[in-house]
Order: C-alpha cells, then structure tokens, then sequence
C-alpha cells in the first residue's frame, strides 16, 4: 500500500492532466471516483481544487448538463459540509454564491453521534469553526434547527463560547425549543465538549434549566472532570442532588443493566476515581459531603463505596481525612486530627475497619444486606475501575464473607474489570476476583447465568472472553460452561472490553490472551470435554 506522502505526491504530478480535460470527462471522472478520494484531492492538490470545486457545486444544486443517466447530482451538498467541516471559508463563499440551501441537512458520521443529518450551522460549531458559525449566522442560517439522534439537538449544544451562546440566543434559539421532544441536556453537551466556563453560565443566563431532567448527567460529568467552578455555579442556580435520581446503564463496571442510585452517590464515585489535582479534589469533595449531610436521605451503600475508593493508594491523605470526619465520626470514633501519629500511616487499616463495622456488627447491617447486597457488590466493581486502584487485598476477605452464602449475584463479580479492562489493576487483583467467582459457583451459581435480559444478554462465558479473562473462562467450563459452534465462530472476531488508553504493549497482550482462549475453547469442544460441575 501506498505511503500518504507517496498518494501526495502522485496527486499534485497528476494534476495538471486532469486540469487540461475537457469538462465533460472531468465530470464522468468526478462521478467515478469515492467521495473520499476527491476530499484528497481537493486538499492536496491546488490546481485540482480551483478546476473541481466549481463543478462539484453544480452537482450539488443539480446543475449538471452531463446528468444523462444518473438519477441524483453526485454531491447531494457534500461540498458546502466540507467547508464546514473544515472552517473552508473560500469554499463556503463560493457555495453561497452558487445558491446552496444553508439550512439543508447535511448526512455526516460524527464521532460522539455517529451517522446523522445535521444543519450547515450545527456541523460549523461541532467541529468548532466558530468564525464560519458566524458567518452562517450573518447569511440568514436557522439558529433553531433541531437535528434528530436518539432525542433533539440544536445549535446550542455544540456552542462552547460564551459570545456564541449569546449569537445564537439573538439569532432566535430559546429553552423553549426542546421544552416537548426528547433532548440531552444543553450544559452536558457543553461539559462533554470542554466548553469554557462563560458559556456555561451564558446558557444559563438565557434560561436553560439547571435542574431539569437530564442535569445529574450533567452535575456527573462536572465532577468527573473537577469542574468545581461549574459544579458550584449549577448549585448557585438552582441544581439539587436531591430531586435528581440518575438511572444509569453499563455503570463503568462492564456490566449491563439498570441502577438506579442517587445522583450524588455517582457524582462523588466519578470525583474520586479519576486523576486529580489535590487541592481541587479535597474542595469537590467537601462541598459534595456538604450536600450529602444536608440530604434528607442518607445512603450507607454510597458511604461504604465512598471509603473504600478513598483505600486507593493515590488518594490524597486530605480526602482520607475528610471522608473519615464526614463519615466515620458519627458512628462515635475519633476525628482523624486525634490519631495524629499514626493516621498517615494506619489510615487505610482504619477506614476498612470501619466499614467491616458498617456492614457485619450492627443492627443497620441486617436491613442494608437484605436488599442491597447487589448493590454493595456493584459498588466494588466500580472501585476496581478506579485509575488510581484501591486495596482489593484488604477489601476482598470482607467481601468473600459477604457472599459465603450466595450465589444470585455472578453476573456482578464477573464484571469486575481485569488488568486488560482496568491497566491498574495487577495479577493478584484479578486472583481475587476470580477467588469470588469460585466460591459463588461452589454455592450452585449457573455457570451459565445471562446478563442483562434471558433473550438477547451475552453470558458469563462470553463477557469473561471478551475481557480476555481466561482463568475465569477456564473456571466457567469447569462448572457447566457451554462451549457451542457460535462461539467458536465468534471467537474469529471477539470483542474486547478494554479502556480507550490500552497501551500498544498490554493491547498485544489481550490479542495473545484471545488467541490462548480461542485454542482452549477448540481443544475442549474436540473431545477434551468438561469437568463435571464442582469438580
């Protein structure tokens, strides 16, 4: 194949040849050649660009003398969304020259959307060519087109600066636009596209709710990425955790399903599980923990996962502190002040000391595990995805017990992440994930449980493939595991549960872990056969 700089330089040697066609074969050429092929062309090639543009807007408006037996104009407007892809503003001149609709919905595959219709101005302000906004703005283009892709968007989500919130807002774009269609909310988009903080409180400014339906998502998203100056603006305006109840699918732990929890409960776990600057986290947390004291419900499941993410060996000893105070306190032991010597030392000895209490020692125990048991083991889950990891060695035994009796809840451990899924997580970690599993199956757990709905949820089996887990899938064979030609045949192309930042090292080790199981699943399934369950 080709090099780029080689497909460069046989375009622009090339050029003056199709310059000197006559325009009649120049068209059947465009008509021949992929979409993608002329995009290149037209980049790298200068001469080839001033002889092609004005031919692909008359396809475009469908004025092409050469039609003949072709139905549509080629173009279908694909040249006016590349100068808005691209903040071309002589190819947008031109466009608007030649009488291009500037509201006609242009077919586009977005990456956070992925295939959908959006209007010249929506595309303009996604790929964030603010100037060329403006001048669609400036032209007459409709601020109030909603484009459609699982619920409404308008221009207003892409928007990330504050004087393109308030263009937008002269130009006719209202709150009022999306008050009766489904939506994501317009501070989520804005949050999830790094939008500057002036943007945010402009929107809000001009009436975009900081409570409505969809704000937890976008109070989560805040914390997350320790947005203080957001998370303390939406409090300022009216955001409150405790009419917000987030109903969350594939909750980080891999696993499908619906959880419903608290939204504060998630807004804390994302504060504490990503990466941090010290002195922001500590400041998040204690006017989260300022919330959640002020709440009316207060939520012991949310309190252990709390402490037990603050056992991460990367948490600031500031959090530590501050969730022991908020905490741990009112169950009668000393503030962390008091330990002094010995609290930097023995700080994480404490917190799982505390929560062994919580949950084996007194009398709330009894109603916490009778209905939440579930929830505790999703909730340590969601810790074993934490970037900075936590002490899985001390946590785990007090788990274990937890479950010494119980089998209903496999589907959970099995989607705890392995060091493929979670590169921060080491060998032994995963040996005591898989120590759960074990006794949940020596407890007459089906090997063979489904996630998610009986029809169409994968496997243990199969999640334990895709995370390139082959001790756990060894396990599941050994217990009843079926082994049946679909999955061998998915096995040519298993997916795999991995995290966008797998390095090139560890993504070489998952393909060899694949290919290990793929010659352990063929082995069994030829004759070596399956171990009778609790064997």
């Amino acid at each position: 194949m080709a090099s780029s700089q080689g497909v460069v330089l046989l375009q622009r040697r090339s050029a003056p040849l199709f310059v000197e066609l006559p325009m009649e074969i120049l068209y059947k050429i465009i008509y021949k050649l992929s979409q993608e092929d002329l995009f290149h062309w037209l980049l790298t090639c200068t001469e080839f660009s001033n002889k092609i543009l004005p031919v692909l807007y008359k396809l475009d408006l469908g004025l092409d003398p050469y039609m003949r037996d072709y139905e549509v104009p080629y173009g279908s407007y694909k040249s006016l969304a590349w100068a808005c892809q691209h903040g071309l503003m002589g190819t947008f001149d031109l466009a608007r020259k030649l009488g291009a609709d500037l509201d006609h919905f242009l077919e586009l595959q977005l990456d956070l959307l992925g295939p959908l219709s959006l209007s010249p101005l929506q595309v303009a302000l996604f790929y964030q060519h603010e100037d060329l906004a403006g001048h669609l703005l400036e032209a007459g283009a409709d601020a109030t087109a909603l484009a459609f892709h699982n619920g409404y968007y308008s221009a207003m989500h892409f928007a990330t600066s504050a004087s393109m919130v308030r263009r937008l807002h002269s130009a006719g774009w209202t709150p009022e636009l999306h008050l009766d269609v489904p939506h994501k909310s317009v501070i989520w988009w804005m949050l999830q596209r790094d939008a500057e903080f002036g943007a945010i409180e402009a929107a809000l400014d001009i009436g975009v709710p900081a409570n409505d339906e969809d704000s937890g998502l976008s109070m989560m998203h805040a914390c997350e990425n320790h947005r203080l100056d957001v998370v303390r603006l939406l409090l300022n305006r009216g955001f409150r955790f405790r009419q917000q109840s987030i109903v969350e699918e594939n909750l980080k732990v891999g696993m499908p399903g619906i959880c419903e929890q608290l939204c504060l409960t998630l807004a804390l776990q994302r504060a504490i599980i990503e990466p941090f600057d010290t002195s922001n986290l500590t400041e998040l947390v204690r006017l989260l923990l300022e919330q959640y004291s002020s709440s009316e419900k207060q939520d012991y499941r949310s309190e252990i996962t709390w402490l037990i993410l603050a056992t991460g060996p990367d948490m600031p000893l500031a959090v530590r502190s501050l969730l022991w105070d908020s905490l741990v306190v009112p169950h009668g032991l000393p503030q962390s002040s008091d330990l002094e010597g010995t609290w930097e030392r023995d700080s994480v000895g404490y917190i799982m000391d505390i929560v062994q209490d919580i949950l084996t020692s007194n009398a709330d125990a009894v109603e916490l595990l009778g209905g939440n048991l579930r929830r505790i083991l999703w909730s340590m889950g969601f810790c074993l995805c934490a970037k900075g990891g936590f002490d899985w060695a001390r946590v785990q035994p007090l788990i274990k017990t937890l479950i010494s009796e119980d089998h209903e809840h496999i589907d959970v451990v099995c989607a705890y992440p392995t060091p493929f899924t979670n590169p921060h997580l080491t060998k032994n970690d995963e040996a005591l994930t898989l120590e759960l599993i074990a006794t949940m199956l020596e407890n007459g757990a089906d090997a063979e449980t489904k996630f998610g709905e009986e029809e169409y949820g994968t496997d243990l089996l199969h999640r334990s493939i895709g995370m390139g887990a082959i001790r756990r899938v060894k396990l599941l064979i050994d217990y009843g595991a079926s082994i049946d030609p679909p999955t061998l045949q998915e096995m040519e192309h298993p997916i795999m549960f991995t995290q966008d930042d797998l390095g090139e090292e560890r993504l070489m080790e998952m393909v060899e872990a694949q290919k290990e199981i793929a010659e352990l699943l063929s082995s069994r399934r030829k004759g070596v056969g399956k171990k009778a369950a609790g064997s």
